[in-house]
């Protein structure tokens, strides 16, 4: 890449203009570069045809990119691949945003993810909690073998993230005797309210509804947060003794 090519890539990301630049340059070229393999992972697809996704978005325009990816994700759906169809939807979630089509693609997301978990024989339920901060939504995964109570690891995903990516990495480990549970951080597409600085109580609210599950061991909860989700697993783990 010339100097002149890195001062306009660095000028368009300062300055937030990637959708405007994607009129000019391929959209592709303002990805990170660990957007391929995650795609690739996520949907259990080839890298070569998350390659081919990638080329094929026409703008980073919050619009255009949703409806791609919608239409992608549906073209995966009439073929009975779930995953690579909820996997899309995650892509046209973000960023967050107050929008019909939005809106529509979350909805499609979730729908798609629990056809993949019928499919797969994942036992992730979506559980849905009222708090005095707004509605939260998460995934709760107890393990299929179960001896009693069972211990749980909590992951927590970041702003670009899902609670239904992870599923799709632990689908390995639901027969090791532990449970899970999947979510985002506040402030993302699961949530009502934006994040501010009362975020944490979103999450004691979280645990609070996990401990109550009768194949819970309340004494053992473990939590990993990645990207902004580190940030909140840190502030979880200095606020709630659990």
């Amino acid at each position: 890449m010339s100097a002149i090519q890195k001062m306009i890539y660095s000028f368009v990301s300062l300055t937030n203009t990637q959708s405007i630049a994607s009129h000019f340059y391929s959209p592709k070229k303002f990805m990170p570069r660990i957007f391929i393999p995650r795609l690739a992972y996520g949907a259990g697809i080839s890298m070569d045809e998350a390659h081919d996704l990638l080329d094929g978005v026409p703008s980073l325009a919050s619009k255009p990119w949703t409806q791609y990816w919608q239409r992608i994700g549906k073209n995966y759906e009439a073929k009975q691949n779930f995953r690579a169809a909820s996997m899309c939807y995650i892509m046209g979630c973000f960023p967050k945003e107050d929008f019909p089509w939005k809106d529509e693609i979350n909805y499609l997301k979730r729908e798609s993810f629990k056809k993949w978990c019928l499919g797969a024989g994942a036992p992730f339920e979506e559980r849905i909690i009222h708090t005095p901060y707004g509605k939260i939504r998460y995934y709760l995964c107890p393990p299929t073998v179960l001896n009693g109570r069972a211990p749980i690891t909590i992951f927590l995903n970041g702003l670009e993230g899902s609670a239904e990516e992870f599923a799709f990495a632990l689908g390995a480990y639901l027969k090791e005797g532990t449970g899970f549970a999947t979510l985002s951080v506040p402030g993302s597409a699961d949530y009502d309210a934006p994040m501010d600085t009362h975020s944490d109580q979103y999450l004691k609210c979280v645990v609070d509804d996990i401990c109550k599950q009768p194949w819970v061991d309340a004494d053992k909860i473990g939590m990993v947060g990645f990207s902004f989700g580190a940030y909140w697993t840190l502030i979880c783990a200095k606020t709630d003794p659990r």
